[in-house]
Order: C-alpha cells, then structure tokens, then sequence
C-alpha cells in the first residue's frame, strides 16, 4: 500500500480537490473542500495538519459518494483529505452534495491565503505548474497552519 509521501512525491500525480457539503448529527450542513484519492493508501502516512476520511459510496450510484468515515470497506469511493476533523456520533456523517473542484481555482485560492501580495498575473502557463499543483496546496496549508 502505497504512503502519502509516495503518492504526492509522483511526478505523474495531479491532485483532484473535492467539496462537501455535511450533514452532522443537530441537522447542521457544513461545508468541506478537501484532496480527493480514489484508491486505498496508508492514512497513517498523512502529514501532520490533515485528516483522511473514507468516502462511501450509494448503493444506487457507486459515482456518487454518499457518507464521510472513519473507515469503509465497502462501497470504497475514496479517501478524502481535510483540514479539520469531524464528530461523528453515529460512525458517519451524510454527504449532502457534493462537486469536484478545479485545481487552478484551489491553487489560486491557496496562494492567496499564503501570501496576500501574490501577483497571479505573473503565471503565464498554468498547464506547467499542473504537475506541482499538489506540493503549492500542501506549502499553502502548512503555510497556513504554522501561520
């Protein structure tokens, strides 16, 4: 089983970002931007900061992931990375909806968490920064959390 070191340190590998929206327990909704895997890895091997989740997917739909644990064994969608964790008082919390995210815009919106004066005019070809795309989400947060 691969680690997280392994996964991101890939040359070939382009992170896919994922938003949530979370239905807790009190009926609250909340929502969640996180790095989407689609495949099993070893969630111990996850930086400091990040919180692996495992993705079911529904019954009805295996495209279509349908609740956030700790761990699933069956109906695996995948395992989702954020920075925060969540309670989850019946094991799971339901996914209300959910999208994919474009890596441009989670960079762009990184980069100006980690530094205000950025100037973005400045990238001319976003198609060479795609296969580091993960290391600018992954210095953004560490940016952000050690603040």
């Amino acid at each position: 089983m691969k680690t997280w070191e392994e996964i991101t340190s890939d040359t070939c590998y382009v992170p896919q970002y994922i938003e949530l929206t979370i239905k807790h327990d009190n009926g609250m909704e909340e929502c969640a931007n996180g790095i989407l895997i689609d495949f099993r890895f070893d969630k111990s091997s996850v930086s400091q900061g990040w919180h692996p989740y495992d993705l079911r997917s529904s019954d009805a739909d295996d495209s279509v992931p349908a609740t956030i644990e700790p761990n699933v064994w069956v109906n695996f969608f995948g395992v989702v990375l954020l920075d925060h964790s969540f309670e989850m008082k019946n094991g799971y919390l339901k996914i209300e909806d959910w999208c994919y995210k474009d890596w441009q815009d989670v960079a762009v919106e990184e980069l100006s968490i980690a530094n205000d004066q950025i100037d973005l005019n400045l990238i001319e070809d976003w198609n060479n920064l795609e296969p580091i795309s993960a290391n600018i989400a992954r210095l953004a947060s560490e940016s952000r959390m050690n603040g």
